[in-house]
């Protein structure tokens, strides 16, 4: 298993100096945490912790346009394993019940001080620890005990994926034999997944231990995916699982798959010496069109094989111009040039999201400045929904959509600091951060001098 070298810690709180406090409390450097990023609201939080994937978030209750409850139980919907804290200047009964029902960690009365931030900081990031090894001892359980109960529930699942229920259910919403899945069945829109996990090896790694490697990760990921009852998984083999997806329409079942493949593929690779590669099938309305959501998983998986990728690709993002695709998938697609040379072989809608690609960067160069630009702003822009559009931004361009962001504001800020002589607080302002100390804190973190010192030095 990776070792984690620290926790990342993203806090949430729509009032600047609360962030401030928080920041300048705590001496991070000396620490087992990290600052991974803040926010001043709930909606643009969800949209920055997908992009950063902390391990502990601490927000507060009441705030703007997304209050702190709704992000947690969003959060605890799609990454389970992140720890929360709520701050809460109310000692009111309703919110910790609600919060409890989360499963926070910690509800804490404002003001909060730094010991008491520090000491629950400290308690998550042993909650942590335990977990991991209580997921340590139950893989290892597993290996030696069956479990009945999941063994029926994955021979449903595959029934249905695998179309084994027969033409006499078609007519019905649910398929004679489905009823054991609960609400799940009943639910409006579903898709598949396939997901593939392999070895890595490296310098960093080491040789991994083969199948007990790809054995450990695999139960790892059930073990992530538990907690949501709108995903259901199932083996394929040693090296595949398959998970169908369940949600009230088609829009926030794409959500829910994206976010969830960024997270699992995240979580998998940090845990484990693998690498992982998920396919998203095309959404259908009936339990027994779940075969048509399953070829098409397979076929944007064959596509990443080709490719020799391992990302996440879903059915709507592979080339839509070739209409005899599945008669080719074992043809080789490398094409040669006019001048005889081959070409690399076409994997994802190139010439669509080259211009996504496109016009988000240069939407980020026209609107860095602007405080309000988010993930959210941008996919909106492109048409994509944020969790797709920050998938293909980072496998196309290398980088996540907050550090392209981030790296526009702050050469900026370096040629701002070298050309001029306005103070740094003014500085912030003009390139987009809201609050100077913030502004202060990143530009060290990424450039490794203070605004001051990076001037005085140019």
């Amino acid at each position: 298993m990776a070792a984690v070298q620290n926790y990342k810690v993203f806090f949430v709180d729509d009032e600047a100096a609360m962030r401030a406090g928080l920041r300048d409390s705590i001496n991070w450097e000396g620490s087992d945490f990290t600052l991974a990023g803040e926010a001043s609201d709930g909606e643009l939080a969800l949209s920055l912790i997908s992009e950063t994937l902390p391990d502990i978030l601490i927000t507060d209750v009441k705030m703007p346009f997304m209050d702190g409850l709704e992000l947690s139980r969003r959060v605890a919907r799609t990454m389970p394993w992140v720890k929360i804290i709520i701050l809460s200047g109310h000692d009111e009964f309703e919110y910790a019940r609600q919060a409890i029902r989360i499963g926070v960690s910690e509800y804490l009365l404002k003001p909060v001080t730094s010991e008491t931030l520090f000491r629950a900081l400290e308690s998550a990031a042993r909650e942590i620890e335990a977990e991991r090894e209580r997921r340590r001892a139950i893989e290892g359980l597993r290996k030696e005990v069956s479990d009945a109960r999941r063994f029926q529930t994955e021979r449903t699942l595959s029934s249905l994926v695998y179309g084994l229920f027969g033409a006499r259910s078609a007519s019905s919403k649910i398929p004679p034999g489905a009823e054991s899945l609960g609400t799940f069945a009943a639910s409006a829109h579903f898709l598949t997944a396939l997901i593939e996990i392999s070895l890595e090896t490296g310098p960093e790694t080491g040789p991994p231990d083969g199948l007990e490697t790809v054995a450990g990760a695999r139960e790892s990921l059930f073990e992530i995916l538990s907690s949501n009852e709108n995903i259901k998984p199932f083996s394929e083999g040693a090296e595949r699982v398959v998970c169908l997806f369940a949600a009230a329409d088609d829009d926030l079942l794409e959500e829910d798959a994206y976010a969830t493949a960024q997270a699992v593929k995240y979580e998998i690779e940090r845990r484990h010496a693998c690498s992982v590669s998920i396919a998203i099938g095309s959404p259908v309305e009936r339990l027994s069109d779940l075969p048509k959501s399953f070829s098409h998983a397979r076929r944007a998986m064959r596509r990443m094989e080709r490719l020799g990728r391992r990302m996440i690709l879903g059915f709507k993002d592979i080339d839509p111009d070739n209409p005899h695709e599945s008669q080719e998938e074992g043809k080789n697609e490398e094409e040669k040039n006019e001048d005889g040379k081959k070409s690399p072989a076409r994997g994802i809608k190139s010439s669509r999201y080259c211009g996504v690609i496109e016009k988000s960067t240069e939407y980020i160069r026209e609107h860095f400045a602007e405080g309000n630009v988010s993930l959210n702003t941008v996919a909106e822009f492109v048409g994509l929904s944020p969790n797709h559009f920050s998938t293909v931004f980072s496998q196309e361009t290398g980088e996540t959509f907050i550090e392209c962001l981030t790296r526009a504001r702050l050469r900026k800020a370096g040629e701002l600091l070298k050309t001029t002589s306005i103070r740094s607080s003014e500085i912030a302002y003009r390139v987009g951060y809201n609050d100077p100390h913030y502004f202060s804190y990143v530009f060290k973190k990424n450039i490794g001098l203070s605004p001051s010192e990076y001037r005085n030095k140019k």
